[in-house]
């Protein structure tokens, strides 16, 4: 989880650089368009609106799609992830003979000694530095 929460940040950080660049490029052509309005002809200051007007929908459909994008990853990495633990807590299930294994959240009353957050986290961390190995 740590590892996929690292790498989505990677992927945030980088998008969102070359987001930053565009919203700069759009903010000085504003900056640009507001100092020369008056000594620009129409059909020049038509011209850098339609320009202002299409780096602004450039910026909006790439902050849209970066959005998908990385929602879409962290889906990804989070299928993975349950499916890995399912194969863990059948496991713990099975070995200790346990009837039934829900999430702390769902249950609204149970003894500390039979949770089994710790000991799920310790064999989960097990199972994926195995399968990091392989």
């Amino acid at each position: 989880g740590k590892a996929a929460k690292s790498e989505l940040e990677g992927m945030v950080k980088k998008r969102q650089t070359v987001i930053d660049g565009k919203i700069s490029a759009r903010e000085k052509l504003v900056a640009d368009l507001e100092k020369q309005s008056v000594v620009l002809s129409a059909d020049a200051r038509r011209k850098k609106q339609d320009e202002l007007e299409r780096l602004t929908r450039d910026v909006e459909r790439m902050i849209a799609d970066s959005n998908a994008e990385l929602q879409k990853s962290q889906r990804e990495k989070e299928v993975r992830i349950f499916k890995d633990m399912d194969k863990v807590i059948s496991d713990i299930g099975k070995k200790g003979g346990y009837s039934v294994i829900l999430p702390v959240d769902v249950v609204l009353y149970a003894p500390k000694a039979i949770n089994l957050t710790d000991k799920l986290i310790k064999a989960f961390d097990k199972f994926y530095k195995e399968k990091s190995k392989k």
